[in-house]
């Protein structure tokens, strides 16, 4: 796909990167990594963020807590060969 200047901005994009890359003396791999590993950090704070906002809602904690269970495994890593249980009280 060309831009308004017969430009492909995807192709721009990643020369962009190939030179900033270049100037900082980092691999492609590195950037990569890099990103993955940000993108594992946004789910994690994307997680506390969910909990903080269902723990500030006036309902019973078990209710709380089933919510909060819900969404756990999807922020972890490896979210496919992940559980959560949350156990509360005496059960």
């Amino acid at each position: 796909m060309q831009d308004s200047l017969g430009n492909n901005p995807q192709k721009k994009t990643s020369n962009n990167r190939d030179h900033i890359a270049d100037e900082i003396n980092i691999s492609q791999e590195e950037i990569k990594q890099l990103i993955s590993e940000r993108r594992e950090r946004l789910k994690e704070l994307g997680a506390i963020n969910q909990a903080t906002r269902i723990l500030k809602q006036e309902m019973p904690i078990h209710e709380m807590l089933n919510q909060i269970v819900g969404f756990l495994p999807p922020a972890w890593q490896y979210p496919e060969d992940t559980v959560a249980r949350i156990k509360y009280g005496q059960n």
